[in-house]
């Protein structure tokens, strides 16, 4: 049998990762038992699955376990207390590690795919004080290997308007420096609705992220030029004025999760509502519902060849 596009999404309600077709047909639940332990970013690579659990946003107590495609041998590969609540998950083929946010730990870390080799490569606060901050809450990531640059979004407060968009060399901080004052940080955007996961197509430079923000650009697909090509970005500011991304579809229900079918010039998006949505990367924003409200509370997704 032919390897068909199947999607992996988190469903917070149930406390399970779930596993469907492209088109919504044979959704099952492939691993459960986190009820109330919030899973939330999720990867798919040589027949495993790597997911981030959240834990409870006040105790610290934030993992990131891999189990077999099956659901089967689930295997804690970074346990409590060296992340405090992760959030999106990436993984590096290449390298083999993984890369994600930490939401109440105000960071962005990576680690080798064994769990091993834990590191910070941004942190944005460190007293309680700050950790009652939401502009400092990591929560989206990706990178770029080819150039070497790593991506996250900052959501700030709830509606509020205040979230951002940061991008860094992929790398620990120059020397002398530490991950909270590294010196090499860009602002992408500022004040977003609330960004939250991200994607990035490589070919053509284009970053994607979610906002579950408010109306009227909350609650969307975004996308924007990330590249280099003065034309493109000249292109862009023509089009887009000083804002610099375009919205490509509004109206979801508290969107986050995101993945991207570059291929087949389309998107996955999921919300907090229980809907998972197609939506086309041509910019003409048509859409296709698979579920709305069916699936309870769904944080992150990805896709897989299977």
């Amino acid at each position: 049998m032919a390897p068909s596009t199947q999607v992996f999404l988190l469903n917070k309600a149930l406390g399970a990762i779930q596993r469907v077709g492209a088109e919504g047909d044979g959704l099952r639940t492939v691993v459960a038992g986190y009820a109330g332990k919030t899973p939330d970013g999720v990867q798919v690579y040589s027949n495993h699955i790597y997911y981030t659990v959240m834990g409870d946003p006040k105790s610290d107590d934030g993992f990131i376990d891999r189990c077999d495609l099956d659901g089967s041998n689930v295997v804690r590969i970074v346990d409590q207390g060296w992340t405090f609540t992760p959030k999106q998950l990436q993984l590096d083929e290449v390298n083999q590690r993984l890369y994600w946010c930490d939401r109440e730990g105000m960071r962005v870390m990576r680690c080798s795919l064994d769990g091993s080799d834990v590191e910070v490569l941004v942190q944005r606060g460190e007293t309680e004080e700050h950790r009652l901050q939401e502009t400092r809450w990591c929560v989206g990531i990706t990178f770029d290997l080819s150039r070497q640059l790593l991506y996250w979004s900052q959501k700030g407060p709830t509606k509020g308007g205040l979230g951002a968009i940061y991008r860094c060399p992929l790398t620990p901080p120059p020397p002398g420096y530490t991950p909270s004052d590294r010196p090499d940080i860009t602002t992408l955007f500022s004040f977003l609705p609330e960004p939250i996961d991200l994607q990035l197509d490589l070919a053509e430079q284009r970053l994607y992220w979610t906002d579950r923000g408010a109306a009227p650009d909350g609650n969307s697909l975004n996308s924007s030029y990330v590249g280099e090509s003065e034309k493109r970005l000249l292109q862009q500011w023509e089009e887009d004025g000083e804002r610099g991304y375009k919205v490509l579809r509004t109206g979801f229900q508290e969107a986050i999760g995101l993945a991207l079918d570059v291929e087949r010039k389309r998107c996955f998006v999921a919300d907090l509502e229980g809907g998972l949505f197609q939506v086309a990367l041509d910019g003409s924003g048509k859409s296709k519902t698979l579920f709305r409200g069916e699936l309870g509370a769904v944080t992150g997704i990805t896709i897989a060849e299977l």
